[in-house]
């Protein structure tokens, strides 16, 4: 899709002053406008050796996604990219929707360790998410390989669809504490479907301080999964039966 963003570059002692001139310039408020600072400036002695502020300034339009005040500029680029290339593949699909930039959810499964989320809404764009996420996974894989392309390092970002990862961490909690009323009470391990690691774990600390239960991941490849189990076998009311699931902070 070709973009329609229109880029400005303006100068001043301070940051402050070079969004002021921006404004007065192009005739719009700040909350219409997209700023990158370039540079920050800095002083001289004397009145040499200064160097002014600069900022990239981007007019906010029906081209241009609304990005959150708190990405960096590095981010910024990286949202837009995305926004252009998820806006270009549903135009290609048929499909009109709205894409939202924002960062990932609390509740939310993620499968990039990214700071970025484009939820996608509009009509029919339910035909993107598939059995159990599948096609949404399939999707944001496609997305993130046409960013590599466009960035030397690394840029990744989370595609979300109509709020999708959000109902799915609910309904994985909800699963994980039926099998978990399930095995306490019959003390037998149960093994659920396989699932992406992100939604195992979710399973994982769900479970992870209950009294009764432990998990554990077994297979290997797209087979794995989470088996939930007794924490002790009746009659040993001490230590657990296996070691319970550690979850290690996100980096």
């Amino acid at each position: 899709m070709e973009s329609e963003i229109k880029e400005f570059e303006f100068s001043a002692r301070s940051v402050a002053e070079a969004i002021r001139k921006a404004e007065q310039t192009l005739g719009r408020t700040r909350e219409e406008l997209d700023i990158f600072v370039v540079t920050e400036g800095r002083g001289g002695i004397l009145g040499l050796g200064g160097e002014d502020a600069r900022i990239r300034v981007r007019l906010r339009n029906a081209a241009v996604p609304a990005i959150p005040n708190d990405f960096s500029e590095a981010e910024r680029e990286v949202a837009v990219a995305a926004w252009e290339v998820v806006s270009g593949l549903l135009s290609g699909l048929g499909l009109e929707a709205t894409v939202e930039v924002r960062r990932p959810a609390a509740n939310e499964v993620t499968l990039e360790p990214a700071p970025i989320t484009l939820n996608i809404q509009g009509e029919g764009v339910e035909v993107l998410i598939g059995r159990r996420g599948a096609t949404l996974a399939s999707f944001q894989f496609l997305v993130n390989h046409l960013l590599a392309r466009r960035f030397q390092e690394r840029a990744s970002v989370n595609i979300d669809i109509e709020g999708y990862r959000i109902r799915r961490v609910q309904a994985l909690k909800a699963l994980a504490l039926r099998v978990a009323q399930k095995v306490s009470r019959t003390r037998r391990p149960m093994s659920l479907d396989a699932m992406p690691a992100a939604e195992r774990r979710v399973i994982h600390l769900t479970l992870a301080n209950h009294p009764e239960v432990t998990t554990q991941s077994t297979g290997t490849g797209e087979g794995r999964r989470v088996v939930v189990m007794p924490r002790r076998p009746r009659g040993h009311p001490r230590g657990p039966a296996r070691r319970p699931f550690r979850p290690r902070p996100r980096p």
